[in-house]
C-alpha cells in the first residue's frame, strides 16, 4: 500500500491547512472531509493531472509525510483513540489483528451506552465475534415480546 505523490511541499502546505492541533490531547485534528467512519480523507493529483484525483486516508498520509512508508501488510492504529487525529506520534504501525484486540479492549460500552462489563461474546457465521450487550438484548426481546406475543403497540 501507499504510493503517495513526491511533491511533498506543496501537498504538505495544503494538508496542514486542514490541520489543528489539539494542545491538551496533542491530538492534530482533521479539519477536512471525513469518511462514514471517522477518519480524514486526503485528496492528491494523479501524476500533476489536475483531472485525475485520488483519495487518501488523512492519518495514513500524514504518517507516510512525516515518519516513513507504512509496510506492506501493516495498519496504523490511533494510540489517542480518536480517529480524526492525523498526529503521527499519536499512530503506530500494527498488524490486522493486533488493531482488533487493542480496539476490542477499548470499546467499554454498547452503541445505546450500556456498559459492557456483563456483556458476551457472539460467534458470527463468517466465523467473527463481537460484543454483545446483554442490557439491549432484554430490551429487544421484551419489545418484541409485547409486539408480537401480546399484539401490544409501541
Amino acid at each position: 500500500m501507499g504510493g503517495f505523490p513526491v511533491m511533498r511541499k506543496s501537498y504538505q502546505t495544503r494538508f496542514e491547512k486542514y490541520v489543528l492541533p489539539e494542545p491538551n490531547s496533542g491530538c492534530w485534528l482533521w479539519l477536512g472531509a471525513l469518511d462514514r467512519d471517522g477518519y480524514g480523507r486526503f485528496s492528491t493529483y494523479i501524476g500533476g493531472n489536475t483531472n485525475k484525483i485520488k483519495s487518501h486516508a488523512a492519518h495514513r498520509f500524514s504518517y507516510e509525510m512525516y515518519m516513513r512508508k507504512i509496510d506492506d501488510g501493516m495498519q496504523l492504529d490511533h494510540l489517542c483513540r480518536n480517529k480524526c487525529c492525523v498526529n503521527p506520534d499519536h499512530l503506530e504501525q500494527v498488524t490486522l489483528a493486533e488493531n482488533s484486540r487493542r480496539y476490542s479492549l477499548s470499546v467499554t460500552h454498547c452503541p445505546k451506552g450500556h456498559s459492557y462489563e456483563d456483556a458476551y461474546i457472539k460467534r458470527r457465521k463468517n466465523g467473527g465475534r463481537k460484543k454483545v450487550c446483554r442490557k439491549c438484548v432484554k430490551i429487544y426481546n421484551t419489545s418484541y415480546y409485547l409486539r408480537k406475543i401480546l399484539m401490544v403497540k409501541p
